[in-house]
């Protein structure tokens, strides 16, 4: 098996475990494992159905984890696949693989203003939940770097300003947030709402800790009868 191995859960949400297998069975063996360690339950483990099995003939395997999305990471987490004998095979020496999990930027951020009970309800801790009772979720007081226990004043929102003749939307958000993607749209009637460089052109300012992101609105100002403005933050 390989050796070693990390998940990046901002950037993929699985990983692969090769398997060698040697000697003269011509018949295809079940793998069979176990998980050990703290990380080994945020998994949701099984086969594909390419790899359920590894063929003498190919001599080789592909064992898949996929994390849940809804798993809870505010650390770094370790775990070992141990290989189990089965029906077909034995495992060698080299049987087990260790493998970290690494921790979501997010979750980490709630573990630090929200209690365990609290982080297991999702009226309190979920994306959409606004505690503070501002009407400000979760999602976005993260996106911005705020406080969600705490009511977020007007000047800490995203505004409306005037840049060279062009509405524009200025705000302040953390540096380095790369689970999240930004995303300002525009529109003329609250229903329809665009966005990308042809309706948006977005300037970054660089804060130390944080960013200035100014998106001006390619139509300017009195080009139409009425216009409109947002942020919308997701996870990547």
């Amino acid at each position: 098996a390989s050796t070693s191995g990390s998940l990046n859960p901002v950037g993929t949400n699985r990983f692969a475990l090769f398997l060698n297998r040697d000697g003269d069975i011509s018949l295809p063996a079940d793998v069979r494992f176990e998980l050990i360690g703290p990380g080994s339950e945020l998994l949701q483990t099984g086969m594909m159905p390419a790899a359920n099995s590894i063929d003498a003939d190919s001599d080789m395997g592909i064992l898949f984890f996929e994390l849940s999305e809804t798993a809870f990471i505010p650390h770094d987490m370790p775990f070992m696949v141990q290989l189990v004998d089965g029906y077909g095979y034995r495992v060698g020496s080299n049987d087990s693989v260790m493998f970290t999990i690494h921790s979501r930027p997010l979750d980490t951020w709630k573990a630090e203003h929200f209690t365990s009970s609290e982080q297991k309800d999702p009226s309190i801790s979920g994306d959409r939940a606004a505690p503070a009772g501002d009407a400000v979720p979760n999602l976005m007081k993260y996106a911005l770097g705020l406080d969600p226990n705490r009511p977020a004043h007007q000047s800490e929102m995203p505004n409306l300003i005037l840049v060279s003749g062009h509405p524009a939307l200025s705000f302040n958000r953390p540096a380095g947030r790369t689970d999240l993607r930004y995303v300002v749209e525009v529109s003329n009637d609250l229903k329809t709402w665009r966005s990308g460089p042809e309706e948006v052109e977005i300037n970054i300012s660089n804060l130390g800790s944080s960013e200035q992101v100014i998106a001006q609105d390619r139509v300017p100002f009195g080009g139409e009868s009425q216009r409109f403005l947002r942020l919308r933050v997701e996870r990547r």
